[in-house]
């Protein structure tokens, strides 16, 4: 049976009272409350205030797996921009070599990132390692407003839905790090969606068109099934996620073909059901995202004031008493 000190090293220790400053991962026994006590995240979390982008915009693809290292690319109208974010500062980087308006298809981190899709449709594939772009093997479909994978990778990416105009279209397409494959459609055509997860791992969700909008389905390598609806719906959501079980979205538009109304709503998926969270601070509409249910990060948008906001999302670490329970 695995033990405390062979996974963390270290003897749980007996102390008289709560140490001062406490480290995450820390456990000790309080002697003098008779209690178990560690030290970690707690609680459902809250949106904060970042740093401002340099060159506002919507309908950009955010790229990360956490607050200190996210990039997000392209904006309307027609934009190359890229920019890096070190969890205070956004800093303009080399640009791609295509400008791409709502570019929505994305995967990898900062130093190995792939952006796919653009509006007006398009089939371009570019690649960045840290520095520089280069174009890779086009998607199959031209396609703009696709699903991106927040969990994949340069050789493992998944483009979900999209298409060359609305309502968009139901194609899947699945990438290898040398050339995309069709694989198994959307059980609904859908058009700027939401997603989380990994090419063979993957939640969507939302749909700019009734009644679809609340929609939610979730791909295992092979085939795309129906799971829980998420509770608010809407479509141009910004979100992140690693898996398809942990995955958030937040803001977008509430009701399909509407414009202009963002929205504040933050949800998270356990893998079984959403759930509404803390709201961020203003309504945003068309923003990117990044980062995951405990690290995780909203930007940009088409909703003032929200077009260069970056907001960041972090549970807080506290003391935790241990019971049986």
């Amino acid at each position: 049976m695995a033990t405390y000190i062979g996974i963390k090293g270290i003897e749980i220790q007996s102390l008289a009272s709560d140490p001062a400053n406490p480290v995450v991962g820390q456990v000790w026994y309080n002697t003098d409350s008779a209690t178990l006590k560690g030290y970690g995240m707690q609680g459902t979390g809250a949106w904060a205030s970042g740093g401002a982008m340099n060159t506002a915009g919507g309908y950009v693809i955010g790229i990360g797996t956490s607050i200190s290292a996210s990039m997000i690319a392209g904006r309307g109208p027609n934009s190359a921009l890229v920019e890096t974010y070190d969890g205070t500062t956004w800093t303009e980087v080399t640009a791609m070599t295509n400008g791409r308006q709502g570019v929505s298809g994305g995967a990898g981190s900062t130093t190995a990132g792939l952006v796919y899709g653009a509006a007006p449709a398009s089939t371009l594939v570019e690649e960045w390692n840290g520095t520089g772009w280069t174009e890779r093997a086009d998607i199959n479909s031209s396609r703009s407003y696709t699903c991106n994978s927040t969990g994949g990778t340069t050789t493992a990416a998944l483009a979900g839905g999209g298409g060359s105009g609305a309502p968009g279209g139901a194609l899947t397409e699945q990438f290898d790090g040398t050339s995309w494959t069709e694989v198994g459609d959307l059980n609904f055509a859908r058009w700027r969606a939401s997603s989380a997860g990994t090419s063979t791992d993957q939640l969507v969700t939302g749909d700019a068109n009734a009644p679809e909008e609340d929609k939610t389905e979730k791909w295992n390598g092979t085939t795309w099934t129906a799971v829980s609806d998420i509770n608010g719906g809407g479509y141009s959501m910004g979100g992140g996620g690693a898996t398809s079980s942990t995955a958030w979205v937040m803001g977008g538009t509430p009701e399909a073909k509407r414009r202009g109304v963002g929205t504040s709503n933050t949800e998270h998926y356990n893998g079984t059901s959403w759930t509404e969270v803390g709201d961020v601070a203003s309504p945003i509409e068309a923003g990117g995202g990044a980062g995951t249910t405990t690290s995780g990060m909203g930007m940009g948008g088409y909703t003032p004031p929200t077009a260069s906001a970056t907001y960041e999302w972090s549970i807080p670490d506290a003391t935790k008493t241990f019971t049986a329970s």
